[in-house]
């Protein structure tokens, strides 16, 4: 995340751990997730939160999701998902404990609605996001503007 160079206090020392444990785990989530764009039909229902993917027509899994944020490539753009008026009042109900991140951080970018981000802050929130909501895998949806990204949820 983008900060001040010489900014290095007790709350940045945390942050920098904070996030090399997530973008550890989320790097090895993404790894070992059975879901890509490349061998599977998916679908997903923002109005109740889930995605179902099938795999070469014999293999089905269901999940939850938590809707985490919009992004628009063409301005460099993200929206937290608990932000976005466009998203049905559960999406947005169950994105809102990202904004708890702040409390945790000290970093209010979880509670600003809006901002500018480079490819490198995307794969840093969404490894945060995947943390802090404790999800098995991150799914990228890329079919138009804006892109959406959904942490996805073990269903027991």
């Amino acid at each position: 995340m983008r900060r001040h160079p010489e900014h290095n206090d007790e709350f940045d020392r945390a942050f920098d751990a904070l996030l090399a444990t997530a973008f550890d785990e989320y790097l090895r989530k993404q790894s070992a997730a059975l879901i890509d764009n490349e061998s599977t039909k998916w679908h997903y229902e923002l109005e109740t939160c889930t995605f179902t993917f099938k795999r070469f027509f014999l293999f089905r899994r269901k999940f939850t999701l938590t809707p985490i944020a919009t992004y628009l490539p063409s301005k460099s753009s993200w929206l937290w998902a608990w932000a976005n008026d466009s998203l049905p009042p559960l999406a947005r109900e169950r994105s809102a404990r990202i904004k708890t991140l702040t409390e945790k951080t000290k970093y209010k970018i979880f509670t600003s609605p809006q901002f500018d981000v480079t490819s490198e802050e995307i794969d840093e929130l969404c490894a945060l996001a995947l943390h802090h909501l404790d999800g098995s895998s991150l799914f990228k949806v890329k079919s138009s503007e804006p892109w959406l990204y959904l942490v996805l949820h073990e269903n027991p």
